[in-house]
């Protein structure tokens, strides 16, 4: 099985003496941009992510920018706290999520991963869902597009954000194409 990708759109306030953030790299239970839902408990690694996990940008294994020090599944999803690398490199990352916090914008989670096991539902409403229940972890990255928009990356703790309803299919479907025209791309 090949390695896939997951985003969600975070919006990021960063500790600026620290370097920490907080936030869900996955959200339980919603239909993502892709048609695929995560059900809860699915991920089965979280104690190798915070081992040997990485924080990267754009799911670009060349462009390490910090760590992930905590992974924990609770009621509403993935939660990580992680910390920027003190590089170059890793700070000019950091300081665009600063500044793209500081306008309201977000800058999504993402997560680098390899589905172990799953099924399919189909519904008049969502038509044929992917439901992940059981999913291995390689890293988490920030990212430019994001797969799922439920998603609260913070440097305090905050309560889980509410559950927004799940995106109609005709929107899903043309994020879909876009996000494989973006593919092309690279």
């Amino acid at each position: 099985m090949e390695r896939e990708y997951k985003a969600l759109d975070a919006q990021i306030q960063l500790d600026a003496e620290t370097g920490v953030f907080e936030g869900y790299a996955a959200v339980f239970g919603n239909i993502d941009r892709v048609g695929d839902r995560i059900e809860a408990g699915a991920f089965v690694n979280l104690e190798e992510l915070t081992a040997r996990g990485a924080l990267l940008w754009q799911h670009d294994p060349r462009e390490v920018v910090g760590m992930i020090e905590r992974a924990e599944q609770d009621a509403y999803g993935l939660r990580v706290v992680g910390k920027f690398h003190s590089t170059p490199r890793a700070q000019e990352v950091r300081q665009v999520i600063a500044e793209r916090a500081a306008l309201g914008k977000p800058t999504p989670m993402s997560i680098g991963y390899r589905p172990l096991d799953w099924r399919y539902e189909t519904s008049a409403e969502t038509g044929e869902v992917r439901v992940l229940t059981a999913i291995e972890v390689f890293e988490v990255s920030f990212v430019v597009a994001g797969a799922n928009p439920l998603a609260a990356g913070t440097a305090k703790r905050l309560p889980a954000p509410e559950p927004k309803a799940d995106l109609s299919p005709a929107f899903q479907r043309e994020c879909v194409a876009l996000t494989l025209l973006m593919e092309g791309t690279r």
